[in-house]
């Protein structure tokens, strides 16, 4: 890595000695006593700019692995390569008069997703800030939801205020105080914030620090950049000042809405075999994958580190034995959810149907990346 060198904001690099411009005419040689000290000069400009012209197209060189996902790939908590350059870019796009451009809750047409870059280089570093020694490698989003909004019966009495997303107004709920993280994120650093191109689903019951690593190495596998790779991810997309205050939200078609306008679902996988991942034993992500396969959504997989090192031990015939779905026995943190969703399988063939669809999807997928690596 080392460290990164900033070039101007334009782009350009001049250089200029201190002393002003050098004379270059020609001179009498022998009958002027400066020259030496004038080639001197020059030398050293032309020394000067040669250096700083290879440390720029190195800077460049270096932003472009970053952006296209390689470089970090194993360090979320990376110092940012160059704030300056980001601060650069962010001033480069134009907010509406309140900073409230991109905003999910109210305003944009799409759903809006929030960069990997952003996630890797400064949501991790930005919980370790916030919350010091209790964001370890093991919180998951259950957790952190707790320690931002409360625990549940607790809700919003305590909150802690990360990236000003529960002190500023919400213009969905008639100007309300608390918005979702991507709004208060869009605000902070819009060039952070667009159209998502990816709809995650997954579990709050992961680790955050293994959930955005697997995120990122999905990028860089996939050759994914990361700074125009926008996640739609229900923990920051969602106003959850809705959500978790038992607001009356349709969850099942919110989220059909918002998978078929992102059209791409990406499976955040914990494990290959069924019975060990939390994945398939929770109702909303077995019914995601069952609906974007009825409605010919592109469907991947990104399996978590650990669970990619036990897939390299293992072979085709135990993945497909591995794949044991039971959507009617999957649970939800919301028993109202989890009784509509299983009404809905049941009137759409059933369990089993559904099941059978699931798994194959799922073998298919991962005896994918058993070819591949």
């Amino acid at each position: 890595s080392g460290a990164a060198t900033t070039t101007p904001a334009s782009g350009a690099t001049t250089t200029t000695p201190a002393s002003g411009a050098v004379d270059t005419a020609d001179t009498d040689a022998g009958t002027d006593p400066g020259e030496e000290s004038n080639m001197t000069t020059i030398a050293a400009v032309v020394g000067g700019c040669i250096v700083v012209f290879g440390l720029a197209v190195a800077f460049v060189a270096r932003r472009k692995m970053i952006a296209q996902g390689g470089g970090r790939q194993n360090d979320p908590g990376e110092a940012h390569q160059n704030d300056q350059s980001r601060q650069n870019d962010q001033a480069e796009v134009s907010l509406n008069d309140q900073g409230e451009a991109h905003q999910n809750d109210a305003l944009s047409a799409k759903p809006q997703g929030v960069s990997v870059e952003f996630l890797v280089l400064e949501f991790d570093e930005a919980l370790q800030k916030e919350f010091g020694d209790q964001y370890t490698e093991s919180t998951t989003f259950v957790e952190l939801g707790e320690m931002l909004w409360g625990p549940e019966g607790e809700r919003f009495e305590k909150t802690r205020d990360l990236f000003g997303h529960v002190s500023m107004p919400n213009e969905k709920r008639g100007g309300k105080r608390g918005v979702s993280l991507c709004t208060a994120i869009a605000k902070k650093s819009a060039r952070d914030v667009s159209d998502a191109t990816l709809f995650i689903s997954w579990t709050w019951r992961y680790s955050v620090k293994q959930f955005i690593r697997t995120l990122h190495q999905y990028c860089h596998r996939h050759r994914l950049p990361t700074r125009t790779t926008y996640v739609w991810v229900c923990f920051l997309c969602n106003d959850q000042f809705d959500w978790l205050a038992g607001g009356k939200k349709d969850g099942v078609e919110e989220f059909g809405k918002v998978v078929a306008q992102i059209g791409k679902v990406v499976c955040v996988v914990d494990h290959y075999l069924a019975a060990q991942a939390l994945y398939f034993g929770r109702v909303w992500t077995v019914y995601e994958v069952h609906f974007a396969s009825r409605h010919n959504i592109r469907i991947d997989i990104a399996l978590m580190a650990n669970a990619k090192i036990e897939l390299d031990k293992a072979n085709f015939g135990s993945v497909r034995e591995g794949m044991v779905v039971d959507v009617m026995e999957a649970k939800a943190s919301n028993q109202e959810d989890e009784d509509r969703i299983k009404e809905i399988v049941r009137q759409q063939g059933g369990g089993p149907a559904m099941n059978e669809t699931v798994a194959e999807l799922f073998v298919k997928m991962i005896s994918g990346m058993l070819r591949t690596g």
